[in-house]
């Protein structure tokens, strides 16, 4: 690939992206950060163009002082190139192509954001932990939605999760602040805990910096009956992590060729509903059940094609 760096940094940064798609047959690259930016902020224009959102930069924080300082990047659910984690839209590959500064690719949208809670300073909120099904009682169990997302359902290197995540879990929850809240600082350097509750406590450290947990209803056709005529649909309540950006009225969506699910935003003139969206890519996602190819299971081709949205992202 050879590459004429006197172009403006968007057309360089988008032919290296084109490139990785079309060679991985992923769009995991456009949930990585990787591009450096002239501007502290990526949506500052430079020589007359902003950079579009599939182009990811390193975010930053404002610091005390009102300088720029690195934000510590939260674990990256995409993995590393080669390697994913993850297989949300399991048997698709990628299909994106460019026009101007807008990244064209398909999928489906499963939900509209409703509701979600920021987590800070690895305190996991009350009302993070309610999102995620907790009643403030182990009298019904940890809800597997809970104990399971808080880690994304892996462990640090990548495997599936030991059955003592949720005893540690639960333990956690036996200790909360006078709000409710599950403080993963307090817990881990005040008196000793147990090595598990230690190794299940970094776990959600890591994973949960710099995220949301949200929830999103879904609307669900059941594959079992023909489209049309007799059809059926079923609600099902979607829950999950979302980078700190996101807010109610986000999309939550998995992209063909995308190993994760992703949040976008849509633009003020898009118009919900239709078959094609112009949106904003938010980041990626952990969505619970919906990691591993779930929500294309049952459903042929022809039934894919049906349900599948054009998502145009700027």
């Amino acid at each position: 690939m050879n590459t004429d760096y006197s172009r403006h940094p968007v057309d360089i940064f988008s032919e290296f992206v084109l490139y990785c798609i079309a060679k991985s047959q992923s769009l995991d690259v456009i949930c990585r950060r990787w591009a450096i930016w002239p501007c502290s902020n990526p949506d500052t224009a430079f020589r007359g163009r902003v950079l579009p959102s599939w182009i990811g930069v390193p975010s930053f924080l404002q610091s005390e002082l009102s300088s720029p300082a690195p934000c510590v990047s939260a674990f990256s659910l995409v993995g590393t190139p080669h390697q994913p984690v993850y297989t949300a839209s399991q048997g698709f590959c990628a299909n994106g192509k460019k026009e101007s500064d807008i990244l064209e690719v398909k999928g489906l949208l499963l939900g509209i954001i409703d509701e979600c809670a920021r987590v800070t300073e690895a305190i996991i909120t009350s009302d993070s932990l309610e999102i995620l099904g907790w009643t403030g009682s182990l009298s019904d169990g940890v809800p597997d939605k809970l104990w399971r997302s808080l880690v994304a359902n892996r462990t640090t290197d990548g495997r599936k999760l030991p059955g003592w995540y949720r005893r540690a879990c639960a333990l956690a929850l036996t200790k909360p602040t006078s709000d409710g809240d599950m403080d993963i600082q307090s817990l881990l350097t005040g008196i000793p805990q147990p090595s598990t509750l230690v190794e299940y406590l970094k776990r959600v450290e890591e994973v949960t910096l710099g995220r949301k947990v949200f929830q999103s209803m879904r609307h669900c056709s059941d594959p079992t009956h023909a489209h049309g005529s007799g059809s059926t649909e079923t609600l099902q309540l979607l829950v999950g992590l979302g980078p700190r950006e996101m807010m109610p009225g986000d999309m939550v969506c998995i992209l063909f060729g995308c190993s994760v699910p992703v949040i976008l935003r849509p633009s003020h003139q898009d118009g919900i509903g239709e078959k094609r969206h112009l949106v904003k890519l938010i980041g990626e996602a952990y969505l619970h059940d919906h990691m591993e190819g779930e929500a294309l299971a049952g459903l042929g081709r022809e039934e894919v094609e049906r349900q599948s949205v054009t998502f145009m992202i700027y």
